[in-house]
């Protein structure tokens, strides 16, 4: 029973440091480049939320729109 617990405790941990590891090149590479990763907010951007003010009455319902693009290009 020792084994196995130590076993599934060093997976959960190598797959914890795989994720952060992921996580960390994810950034460098978005720090390296962040072009990149602004390139991929551009475009139309439409947006709804939903508010509850009082249980009693219909929720109030909110739009929202963008538009994004690079500036100098």
């Amino acid at each position: 029973m020792k084994c196995m617990t130590g076993t599934v405790i060093a997976a959960a941990l190598a797959i914890v440091g795989l994720a952060l590891a992921d996580d960390e090149t994810q950034n460098h590479q978005q720090q390296a480049n962040p072009t990149a990763f602004l390139q991929q907010l551009v475009g139309e951007w439409t947006a709804v939320s939903y508010a509850v003010m009082d249980p009693a009455q219909e929720p109030y319902r909110f739009e929202g729109r963008e538009t994004a693009r690079m500036l100098g290009q």
